[in-house]
């Protein structure tokens, strides 16, 4: 299982009026983060492979190779990311993004028989930037998104 947890935890402890004031912002900030991780890893996993050429079942693929990210051979993989729900606990607003598809471990670290195909990292760091992004532009007392407040959403590998 490989997933991405966008969360916003650098209010914790800090009162309920704070987070009622923050709470619209962070939802947007996470919501973005998530998809800004799908739209990466779609980016990445639709770039075709640029490694050896071999025959399977009556078709012909390409594979990926070392350090690129993996090719799409039936589109199963691509697939499998998803958003899931979205979780406000206390003071904390989070969501993740991910595959439950054992090959996005050994496609992102490498096995004893393959060398890593990264992708999962990039998509990490495109959704850290869209949170923190949309927080930026969020001001709480209006309701709205507008000027910059700093950072606060972070990506977090799970």
């Amino acid at each position: 299982m490989m997933r991405v947890r966008v969360t916003g935890d650098d209010f914790r402890g800090l009162g309920g009026e704070v987070l009622f004031e923050y709470r619209p912002g962070c939802v947007e900030a996470v919501r973005a983060g998530q998809d800004a991780f799908l739209r990466k890893i779609d980016e990445l996993l639709s770039q075709p492979g640029r490694g050896r050429i071999y025959r399977r079942g009556g078709r012909v693929h390409q594979a990926s190779a070392p350090g690129d990210p993996p090719a799409e051979d039936l589109g199963t993989y691509r697939r499998s990311f998803r958003k899931y729900p979205l979780q406000v606990r206390g003071d904390e607003v989070s969501g993740e993004a991910g595959t439950d598809d054992p090959r996005a471990v050994w496609f992102e670290l490498g096995t004893s028989q393959m060398l890593p195909r990264p992708h999962i990292e990039e998509a990490q760091r495109a959704a850290e930037e869209a949170t923190d992004q949309a927080f930026e532009r969020y001001e709480p007392r209006a309701g709205r998104f507008r000027g910059a407040r700093g950072r606060f959403v972070r990506g977090l590998p799970v």
